[in-house]
């Protein structure tokens, strides 16, 4: 699901090789947002530093749930103890 949040920047660290972790104070709180390859030149988003005001929008993700509907097979060649 993709989100749009108004915000400031308020604290910003490298992250891997071309991204920053970055932490926004929205009206919600304080989010973490990783900001992929903002350190290359040609990315439009290396502007980001702190006390930046701008639009983010991102992608929630959240934690994989396994399918309810899946259903675990035992494998008859085991003993059990």
């Amino acid at each position: 699901m993709i989100k749009e949040i108004d915000g400031i920047v308020v604290s910003c660290r490298d992250f891997k090789e071309s991204s920053k972790l970055i932490d926004i104070l929205t009206d919600e709180g304080i989010i973490s947002l990783i900001a992929k390859g903002c350190k290359n030149l040609k990315n439009q988003n290396r502007l980001i530093d702190i006390l930046t005001y701008a639009k983010f929008n991102f992608v929630h993700q959240t934690k994989m749930q396994p399918n309810q509907n899946e259903k675990h097979r035992l494998n008859p060649n085991l003993k059990h103890r």
